[in-house]
């Protein structure tokens, strides 16, 4: 089941901010369709029921979906504290998830780039760290535009989903712009969509020739009973 896959990469990824000291955690892609907001949504639910005191964020201002995703408002939300139109109080809004709290992106700006600039993004992330035991970002694809860039100077781990089927080997390239803000034993690859029997593929194709093994790696496989989370090798 859903549920129980990211219970899975929920455990995993507990234990890499343990070791790193990440609270503030990113969610990212390189092209929509590849379920960064799926699993930024499922992801911040699982640790919300294990106890965790969490918000999910919608960074993704220029096409925003996590509200769908939640059942929630978009009227009023991130962009609206970034321009000076609504407080922090204000913006946040709760779940019906039990310890979880979201704030959605708001309406769409005519200038996301310049929004997210600006200093206030960096003072709300601090006020939501100190609030909340995790804070997550749905944040824009990493290869589309620059947005993802300047959010992730404020993140303390990237997770980057890859889908099967949709993603490219290409995309690739673009955990090179990502590694280049965050130091790579913070940055993790969750693989989407996996279908069963396909681990050993991904296993020579991805995690021992394309990605470094100083990357994190968690699949989330599809087979016949639902999903299954698999969790990232640990350099000892």
């Amino acid at each position: 089941p859903t549920e129980e896959s990211f219970q899975h990469l929920r455990v995993n990824l507990q234990f890499s901010s343990t070791d790193h000291g990440g609270k503030i955690i990113s969610i990212t892609s390189t092209v929509p369709q590849e379920g960064k907001t799926f699993c930024a949504y499922h992801l911040a639910v699982s640790m919300a029921r294990a106890g965790q005191k969490v918000i999910l964020v919608g960074a993704d201002i220029r096409k925003p979906s996590l509200y769908k995703l939640a059942g929630i408002a978009n009227e009023k939300g991130l962009t609206n504290y970034l321009v000076g139109q609504a407080s922090e109080a204000e913006i946040v809004q709760r779940s019906e998830v039990p310890q979880l709290d979201i704030i959605p992106s708001g309406p769409i700006p005519p200038n996301p780039a310049d929004l997210l600039s600006r200093p206030q993004l960096g003072t709300l992330l601090q006020h939501l760290g100190e609030a909340y035991d995790y804070v997550f970002l749905d944040t824009p694809p990493v290869g589309l535009v620059s947005d993802y860039m300047i959010v992730a100077r404020h993140t303390d781990i990237s997770l980057y989903v890859v889908r099967q089927g949709h993603s490219k080997l290409g995309f690739l390239r673009d955990l090179q712009k990502i590694k280049a803000l965050t130091p790579s034993e913070k940055l993790f690859i969750v693989m989407n969509d996996i279908q069963l029997g396909m681990r050993s593929y991904y296993g020579r194709g991805y995690g021992q020739e394309a990605f470094p093994s100083a990357y994190g790696l968690s699949q989330i496989r599809r087979g016949t009973g639902g999903w299954e989370a698999m969790p990232p090798p640990r350099n000892e």
